[in-house]
């Protein structure tokens, strides 16, 4: 009976082990959500409101251009063991959009950011602050929902970061208020929700994705249209490299600087400890030498 009994016990303990393997270990490891962000932007807004109760992880691996990005059966795999996956929608994300139904929304939360967000068409919303704020609110609201028992914590935190949103916006009106200049010339048409919410003109030379490049005589009226507004700086990207835009630099000796539309950071910006805070003070400091802004 005792050999019975020995037997009994070891073997439940194996069918609970058994059954445990079957389960991802970031979920026997932790209670915290397990939320996949498309980009960095979502990435960055949901760890600061989550903060100790979530665990983020970004879909788009660093240095990647996600207008280019496609999943990989692996990511689908990963993305049906989440609590919540956060896109930006707008057809940012092709590739996510056409594989949603292949992610279980009865277990998996799937939230597109932007959709109830009255705005431009142009995907980039994050890179007006306070279209950010709203982006990052109903990513609060995802979390409250998805997790009823931290919601004084998410709330608490989605105060913090819309009243930095707030100062950030405020940073940018009182720079552009001393602006001599109010067109800018960029790579790729990433800054309509920034130039709309400042009163700026962009001028740019590929359309909202960087693959949008214009034809012979669509180049040559940016060229003339920048001439003709006396543009002195074209922005360029980190992510990507604008051949195109590299003819419009040489053809009116313009000089270059960088616009950071915050797709994703690059493993240098990381290492840097850089975030999206850093990056938009640092977008704003290059904007003040091509709209003529003394420091």
């Amino acid at each position: 009976m005792k050999r019975t009994a020995v037997f009994s016990i070891v073997g439940v303990i194996c069918s609970i082990l058994i059954i445990t393997g079957c389960v991802p270990a970031d979920k026997m490891e932790s209670k915290r959500l397990q939320v996949y962000s498309s980009i960095y932007p979502l990435q960055y807004f949901s760890e600061r409101i989550g903060g100790e109760e979530v665990d983020v992880h970004t879909i788009v691996p660093p240095g990647v251009e996600p207008h280019d990005f496609e999943l990989s059966a692996k990511d689908v795999i990963q993305l049906n063991e989440a609590d919540m996956v956060l896109y930006n929608g707008r057809n940012l994300e092709p590739w996510l959009e056409k594989n949603i139904e292949s992610i279980d929304q009865n277990q998996v939360e799937v939230v597109n950011t932007s959709q109830d967000i009255k705005a431009l068409d142009d995907p980039h919303i994050w890179l007006n602050p306070l279209l950010a704020k709203k982006q990052a609110e109903v990513i609060k609201d995802a979390f409250v929902a998805r997790d009823p028992t931290h919601q004084l914590t998410y709330e608490k935190n989605y105060e913090q970061l819309g009243a930095e949103l707030d100062q950030l916006d405020q940073e940018y009106f009182d720079m552009v208020q001393r602006a001599t200049q109010k067109s800018f010339l960029v790579s790729h048409a990433a800054f309509t929700h920034l130039a709309d919410r400042y009163g700026l003109e962009q001028i740019s030379v590929s359309g909202l994705s960087p693959s949008d490049e214009p034809s012979p005589q669509a180049l040559k009226k940016i060229i003339e249209e920048a001439d003709k507004k006396k543009i002195g700086v074209i922005y360029l990207e980190t992510l990507v490299s604008g051949k195109l835009a590299e003819v419009v630099q040489n053809e009116l000796k313009l000089t270059p600087s960088v616009l950071n539309p915050l797709e994703g950071l690059t493993e240098t910006e990381m290492a840097n400890e850089d975030d999206y805070f850093t990056v938009m003070r640092r977008n704003k400091e290059h904007l003040m030498q091509g709209l003529g802004v003394k420091p």
